[in-house]
């Protein structure tokens, strides 16, 4: 059949244009495409924009009917049609987008209609309508059959104003009532019930009646048939429908009347019965066995191109029903012509359509009595071929390709959904099925279809409710799962509860993206926070792809509490973390909607009790290290986009910090600290105040890890060196970046105002020089020998642990330091800083600490006093470096006694080091006046014994 021209006097009776004020603060994330020819699909945000065709069916509708829908899509840019229970509002939909194409094509001068596409229906979560329409970068008619609150958002002013800024005209089509959608007052405007019956053109009926009467004829009464066609006008009116005018015509071929009376009698009954009671008779009456299961297979595979239907249709017929064998065609279809066709909605790709509202559950519903085990194992095969459209085998020829499986799955999730609505204990077993799969796509569709049942009528909210009870309460589930999937594969027993778990929780996150902000009901936020409380592998992936990709944007503020206890969970608070920093620095107002979280988890924390010695982490404590990790991520991409955030961390970091309420809250205060002092180095202080001296291992320990965790995101180098697992990127010719780490030491060296911060510097050094810098430097000097990287020394392990062994074990590789005496503690001291006085009291700290260094870590403290220190930019650091290791190889010469001023051997050595200091007169001067003081004094020693 042929679709009748588009009558560019329906675009004409309107006359109406205008764009939609648009909404200059609105947040659409644009896609960009280019060179794409315009029959090209568009990928857009998880869905597809196919160009669709209007042209595959017969229907025409009254032109007063359409225009005024016509004037609302070209002036609010957004039209919703809900159709009736005799009107199908998918055709309708069509020729209002054919309308809007041309009247839009006129109005911008150009000779053809503006595109028309359609939204595929996406695998997984749907794309919001504003992704949608940031897709298209031409002026497009966007149409959108079977929409959902859910899919359109919150705000239809905002959505009108999103399409009118594109120059788009969205048109959508509800299956739901506008009550199910729950639209304020001043939405109204854009939605159009289309429940006239008297919305078809007659001239259409009366040429479809004219169709079913040539059948007739041949077995009529003359004198019938000529008051039949004298009649035709008015019988057109009378019957209203297409259906019911193909009713008659099957009527008048069976019944044959022979008076007008039964005639007219005939006509007033069929104008007045109920569709379903027609589809009923048709069901019943008009089909034979064979019939009935095609029209049931049809009613299942609705929604998918010819050739996948033909196929499907075929292998039910013969694997699950026992029909004889044989290829299913066009022509085996002709009987069930009245509900079915199909509709050319994309060039050369016929689509199998219902062609009335409601028509599936109808069949279903006058086909159960009879054919239930029939229709029960329909929806097992549906469900198994949507788990095995994930992969390559059971495809029918040409229909391989990855959009046909997805419209497969979305055509069978809907045929689940209307259909569980009205028979719940048939889709159980097959939904079951799909939850055995375990894959992300599959739990998602299973999270759709329940999600449809929550979002509908109170009757089908009540139907998914009782169903999660059953599932999560009752064993017969679970057991269920288990032979399912020991049939698949044998030995994963013991996970069917951790896969209802998810496939309900994505069922709850779907739902709750419907809603609208922080608005969630609380039986099911209840329902999200127990589902989330069992962090088994499946949970936690549904957790971070349902719970924080797709509802923290909007309704972070109630889920608040529980965003504190997945932080218990370390893969899942990265997650939580990764997801709130990116929320922040993408969007002002969630950025703010983060920082408040971040200082109400703050404020907790301070009026937290204190923790006992051995007592786990709170959710308090969670959150709060969960905080300093948000404003750690922040500052790796750049810092936070608001003062709000810095503000609210810096304090929860101050709160860890003082309040020192659990050792894991204290880390990563700390670690926080560390990193964020390269950017605001005050923040340093936070930490230095009060510090431990017991803690100087435990601080280094950190240092050295931000260090090498710094030094691992260089990724270029033309050397690769592996510590521990890790490999990081070496260039020999270029100095070492400087660190956070290094930045730290430098500003406590030149800051720092107490003996524990000087000496955690050098510690520090030390460490980072053990543990990663000599490798590098090892690595530098000979790139072709391997590097055996020690393991890090334990940072509980205290300076006693580290005494020396015996001397038979050890073979000293550097020297050892005279660690007491005059010389080391007090002229040392004044020697080195004759001319800098103001580093002398740093020396006289650093000097005895650096000489308890063990003997084994000899060389990496000669590496940072004569490496890394001499890098840092700042003068001081690099003053502090030569002057220590001028004191400490001076040092050496008293190594061997500590009862003797100075060891013989020691004298070239020292004479050697006065002479280049230009001071040897003042030694011997020093020295003479040493030899008279003595001198005198064993005098006046003399003088007393004598």
């Amino acid at each position: 059949m042929t679709q009748q021209p588009a009558r560019t006097a329906v675009a004409a009776q309107a006359g109406v244009s205008g764009d939609a004020q648009r909404d200059n603060t609105m947040t659409i994330s644009l896609l960009r495409y280019s060179g794409m020819a315009a029959t090209a699909d568009l990928q857009a945000g998880g869905g597809t924009l196919a160009p669709l065709s209007t042209g595959g069916t017969n229907e025409t509708f009254l032109s007063e009917r359409v225009a005024p829908l016509l004037a609302t899509a070209t002036r609010k840019h957004l039209l919703v049609l809900q159709g009736s229970a005799e009107v199908a509002v998918e055709p309708l939909l069509h020729r209002v987008a054919e309308a809007v194409a041309e009247h839009a094509g006129r109005l911008a001068g150009q000779g053809a209609p503006i595109p028309i596409r359609e939204l595929i229906d996406p695998d997984g979560y749907p794309a919001d309508l504003f992704t949608i329409l940031a897709a298209a970068t031409t002026p497009t008619v966007i149409v959108v059959d079977r929409a959902t609150r859910r899919l359109s958002g919150w705000d239809f002013d905002r959505l009108a104003a999103a399409a009118a800024e594109h120059r788009h005209v969205l048109l959508l089509s509800s299956a739901a009532p506008m009550s199910a959608w729950r639209l304020a007052p001043a939405e109204r405007v854009y939605w159009h019930n289309c429940g006239d019956p008297e919305i078809y053109e007659p001239s259409y009926l009366l040429t479809l009646l004219l169709s079913k009467l040539e059948a007739f004829r041949p077995l009529a009464d003359p004198g019938i048939a000529a008051y039949i066609q004298a009649e035709l006008p008015v019988l057109c009116r009378r019957l209203m429908h297409p259906f019911r005018v193909g009713a008659f015509g099957r009527a008048l071929r069976e019944r044959r009347p022979t008076t007008t009376d039964a005639v007219n009698a005939l006509i007033d009954e069929i104008a007045t019965l109920e569709l379903r009671t027609m589809i009923g008779r048709w069901f019943h009456h008009e089909l034979d066995r064979r019939g009935q299961l095609l029209a049931l297979g049809l009613s299942l595979l609705e929604g998918i191109d010819e050739e996948s239907a033909l196929h499907h249709l075929d292998r039910l017929l013969q694997e699950q029903w026992k029909q004889p064998s044989g290829v299913i065609d066009r022509v085996d279809l002709r009987p069930l012509d009245p509900c079915f066709h199909m509709v050319e909605r994309r060039p050369h790709r016929p689509i199998l359509m219902s062609r009335f509202p409601a028509q599936r559950r109808t069949i279903v519903q006058v086909a159960l009595p009879n054919l239930r085990r029939s229709l029960s194992h329909g929806l097992f095969y549906l469900a198994e071929h949507m788990r095995r459209s994930l992969g390559d085998a059971d495809e029918p020829p040409g229909a391989a390709m990855r959009a046909d499986r997805s419209e497969f799955r979305a055509a069978a999730a809907r045929a689940f959904i209307e259909i569980g609505a009205g028979e719940p204990d048939l889709v159980e077993g097959p939904l079951l099925l799909l939850v055995a799969d375990g894959r992300s796509l599959i739990r998602d569709r299973v999270g759709q279809i329940l999600a449809a049942w929550y979002e509908g009528p109170s009757a089908e909210r009540i139907l998914f409710m009782n169903l999660v009870r059953r599932w999560l309460e009752q064993p017969r589930a679970a057991s269920l799962i288990d032979g399912i999937r020991d049939a698949i594969d044998p030995g994963a027993i013991g996970v069917a509860r951790d896969w209802i778990q998810a496939a309900l929780l994505a069922a709850c996150c779907i739902s709750a993206r419907g809603l609208r902000a922080n608005e969630i009901p609380n039986e099911l936020l209840e329902l999200i926070h127990r589902l989330c409380m069992n962090p088994d592998p499946a949970t936690q992936r549904a957790i971070q792809e349902c719970v924080l990709a797709q509802l923290l944007p909007l309704h972070l503020e109630q889920l608040d509490p529980l965003l504190g206890e997945l932080a218990a969970t370390r893969e899942l608070r990265m997650a939580l973390v990764d997801r709130l920093a990116g929320l922040a620095r993408s969007d002002d107002h969630l950025d703010q909607q983060v920082a408040l979280l971040s200082i109400r988890w703050q404020g907790l924390a301070a009026g937290a009790v204190p923790h006992q010695d051995g007592a786990a982490p709170t959710t308090t404590d969670h959150g709060l290290i969960a905080v300093t990790e948000i404003y750690n991520a922040l500052n790796r991409n750049g810092g936070p986009s608001s003062a709000a955030i810095t503000l609210g961390t810096i304090r929860a970091l101050r709160t860890a910090r003082v309040t020192a309420r659990h050792p894991q809250t204290r880390e990563a205060a700390d670690w926080s600290l560390l990193q964020l002092g390269a950017r605001d180095p005050a923040l340093w202080n936070e930490l230095l105040a009060g510090f431990d001296p017991s803690r100087t291992d435990y601080y280094a320990t950190l240092l050295r890890d931000l260090h090498m965790a710094e030094r691992a995101l260089i990724n270029q180098g033309a050397l690769e060196l592996e510590l521990n697992g890790r490999r990081y990127k070496v260039t020999p010719d270029a100095d070492a970046p400087q660190t956070t780490s290094c930045q730290f030491i430098d500003y406590v060296l030149a800051m720092g105002k107490t003996d524990a911060a000087y000496q955690l510097a050098l510690r520090a050094g030390i460490v980072m020089a053990r543990d990663f810098d000599l490798h590098e430097a090892a690595l530098i000097q000979a790139p072709t020998a391997p590097v055996v990287a020690a393991p890090p020394a334990d940072p509980k392990a205290s300076k006693a642990k580290k005494a020396d062994p015996p001397a038979a074990e050890v073979v000293p590789t550097a020297p050892t330091y005279s660690k007491s005496g005059f010389f080391c503690d007090v002229f040392l001291p004044i020697f080195v800083t004759r001319d800098a006085p103001l580093l002398r009291p740093k020396i006289e700290v650093l000097l005895p600490y650096a000489q308890e260094t063990p003997v084994e870590e000899v060389p990496a403290l000669a590496y940072v006093l004569d490496q890394s220190w001499n890098r840092i930019d700042r003068g001081e650091t690099r003053e502090i470096a030569h002057r220590l290791a001028e004191a400490l190889n001076l040092s050496i010469l008293g190594s061997r006694s500590a009862d003797v001023l100075l060891d013989i051997r020691a004298l070239p050595t020292l004479y050697q080091a006065l002479k280049e200091q230009k001071l040897l007169s003042m030694a011997i001067a020093a020295l003479v006046l040493a030899i008279a003081v003595l001198s005198v004094l064993v005098l006046m020693a003399t003088q007393i014994m004598g």
